[in-house]
């Protein structure tokens, strides 16, 4: 009698189960997870943020910022 393609498969994935399988290689917990940052914390946010699309809005006095936020946002409404 011929084997069938289920004999097949599974004489197959008992063939593969005696081999053993390579292990992965141990984590390095010592390793720092990110590399060290070299600027300045602030720099590096801001370069991250122009990176992805983020928008910088410099305002020198307090007070213009909320005149205009505020005019922004009376408009936008």
């Amino acid at each position: 009698m011929s084997e069938t393609s289920r004999d097949r498969m599974l004489r197959r994935i008992r063939e593969a189960l005696l081999q053993p399988a390579p292990q992965p290689a141990a984590p390095d917990f010592s390793a720092p997870l990110h590399p060290p940052l070299t600027d300045d914390l602030a720099i590096h946010f801001a370069q991250s943020f122009a990176r992805v699309g983020g928008l910088f809005i410099t305002v020198s006095p307090k007070n213009t910022f909320s005149i205009s936020f505020s005019s922004t946002k009376k408009t936008s409404s």
